[in-house]
Parts: C-alpha cells; sequence; structure tokens
C-alpha cells in the first residue's frame, strides 16, 4: 500500500502473530518527511477503543525515510513526544529511554530501515529494528500504553493518530 508515495507493507509477522496495517501516516519535520508511522494489530474487526484499550497483539512502526547516522532519532522522537505529552516524568518511560538509548546509539538508521514498538499478547514490550530484538520488558503493559499512546491516545491528539487508525471500526 502506498501512503504519500511510500510503501507500506498491509501485513507483517512479528512475535509469532500476523499484524494487519490498520494505518499509516508520514511524519515530517521542517517539511522534510522523517518517517513513515504504521500501526499494525492483529485483529482489524475492533473497534478503536478496543484497539487502545484491549490485550491484542499492536505494534507501532517508524520506517526511516532518509538516513540519520544512527538510532539517537528513536530515541530523540520518544524524548520529545514524551515531554509533549506529558508523560516523561512517569517512570516506566524513563527507565525505557535510559535502557534502549545506549543500545540505539549502536545501531546504524538508514533509509528504508524501521524500528518496531510491539506489545505482544503475552504482555511483553519489545524493540526492533529490522527485525532484530534490541529490547524487551517481560510485564510491559505500562511501558506500551505510555510509548503507543504517544500516537494513538485520542487526548494527546497527534496528527498521525488519524491516519494510524483509519482501518478500525
Amino acid at each position: 500500500m502506498k501512503v504519500s508515495g511510500y510503501w507500506v507493507e498491509e501485513e507483517i509477522h512479528a512475535a509469532g502473530s500476523t499484524l494487519y496495517l490498520c494505518g499509516a501516516g508520514v511524519r515530517k519535520k521542517f517539511l522534510l518527511p522523517i518517517y513513515i508511522a504504521s500501526f499494525y494489530i492483529d485483529d482489524l474487526n475492533v473497534s478503536k477503543k478496543e484497539v487502545l484499550l484491549g490485550q491484542a497483539a499492536k505494534l507501532i512502526r517508524m520506517q526511516l525515510l532518509l538516513s540519520v547516522g544512527n538510532g539517537s532519532v528513536v530515541t530523540k522522537t520518544l524524548k520529545e513526544n514524551t515531554q509533549r505529552y506529558g508523560i516523561h516524568h512517569e517512570p516506566e518511560m524513563i527507565q525505557l529511554i535510559q535502557d534502549i538509548e545506549p543500545i540505539l546509539e549502536n545501531e546504524t538508521a538508514v533509509r528504508n530501515d524501521y524500528f518496531d514498538f510491539l506489545l505482544n499478547k503475552k504482555g511483553a514490550f519489545c524493540v526492533f529494528k529490522n527485525d532484530k530484538k534490541l529490547y524487551e520488558v517481560k510485564n510491559g503493559n505500562k511501558i506500551a500504553s505510555l510509548v503507543l499512546g504517544i500516537w494513538l491516545k485520542p487526548e494527546n491528539k497527534h496528527p498521525l493518530m488519524n491516519e494510524l487508525l483509519k482501518k478500525c471500526l
């Protein structure tokens, strides 16, 4: 499927599940396209509320549209958005950023690389780069709620939210 001229997979396989594209949108900064945010869930026949609150597998993918050197752009995006939405003081977010920042700084980040934020059906929250697991928290529901909420919670009014939830009922 094309989104603003960029290709986005309609179906992906992650954490032992097939996940389906719910929506996607391009994130720009200073008119430059930085990444495509794509949202995948394991069941498209649920309401938007069930998607946000339910225990289904869900994944946000950030696919880079330009080379940025290393994965610190992902950490920077998380930091900016946690500040914007007032969740930067949450202990789980502080710990997540402290944990993944040194990992992502050692990862190259070039055009078409993608970073996945996944909550699997067992409640584990994982961060992947190009299908390579970089980080995992076994009881990750709270972290997943915070991270996925950056893009998905209606009260955050993230400009990509409607695009990300487009296919939900």
